[in-house]
């Protein structure tokens, strides 16, 4: 896959952004502002030919700035009708990025991402080798391979009557992510920080702590009971709880990028607007 060079490429520059501080020309909304409600910015997969930017990749990031485990859930929306393109849950530890990617591939929409630790700490299974040593390192969903991308545009959007219309209107759209609660670690600092108290007891001891990695709010493993998980029915804001709910300590930004032969020719920023209120 060709795209396993962009995401490479891009990678360095996008840690040298989110992690170093890079300045680059940006407009931000909200004063650069953090919330537990954020709406990105539109992304735009078309050639210019067919209308749009030109872009090869319009990556997306969301920094967890806080010390708990954060989860949020991200909704990919078609610019027509808001029709609900992809949804899914994200685990993010203390002071994580994620970062994931919208393209057009030889006209396949494609999300990817190859933020492996958050992929799997979310649930994700890898299922694309990046770089060729024999390891999935990447997620990578495209509209070809995954039909079910364009389901809910041909069931709910009357102007796509057919594939090829629905698939054009995966084309362009936009981002939302809603926080839905923070998971509270027994520690800052080694295995500690992996893992939570168990669920009313407020247990953190050896025998006793759940590991967070790999584990989401409303687990629904039935071999768990709700003092084995880190979930339960209700989310709670009680301090003496193993999780609370939201806060406003997530950060969104949308980097619109474009790469040939390896160099980014192209590059801009917006930060999502906070839309807690």
């Amino acid at each position: 896959m060709k795209k396993a060079i962009l995401i490479t490429a891009l990678s360095g520059l996008l840690f040298a952004v989110v992690v170093c501080g890079l300045s680059l020309p940006a407009y931000a909304m909200n004063a650069e502002g953090s919330g537990s409600a954020l709406l990105y910015s539109y992304y735009d997969v078309r050639s210019r030919a067919d209308g749009g930017l030109g872009l090869t990749d319009n990556y997306f990031t969301v920094t967890n700035t806080g010390t708990h485990w954060h989860q949020a859930h991200v909704r990919v929306r078609t610019g027509h009708h808001s029709i609900e393109l992809l949804d899914f849950d994200i685990l993010l530890s203390p002071k994580d990025v994620f970062t994931w990617d919208l393209y057009d591939d030889n006209g396949a929409t494609v999300f990817a991402s190859c933020d492996t630790k958050t992929l799997i700490n979310s649930g994700f299974t890898p299922n694309f080798d990046r770089n060729g040593d024999g390891t999935d390192d990447c997620f990578v969903l495209d509209s070809t391979t995954f039909p079910q991308m364009l389901s809910l545009i041909l069931t709910c959007d009357p102007d796509a009557t057919t594939t090829p219309l629905a698939l054009d209107h995966t084309k362009k759209g936009y981002v939302e992510l809603i926080e839905e609660g923070a998971i509270i670690p027994c520690g800052t600092t080694g295995t500690a920080k992996n893992t939570c108290e168990q669920f009313e007891s407020g247990d953190c001891g050896t025998d006793d702590a759940v590991t967070i990695p790999g584990k989401t709010l409303l687990n629904t493993d039935t071999s768990l009971s709700l003092d084995d998980a880190c979930s339960g029915n209700v989310l709670s804001i009680e301090d003496d709880m193993n999780y609370y709910g939201t806060s406003d300590l997530l950060i969104g930004r949308v980097y619109y990028a474009t790469v040939s032969s390896g160099v980014v020719t192209r590059l801009a920023q917006l930060n999502a607007e906070v839309i807690d209120d």
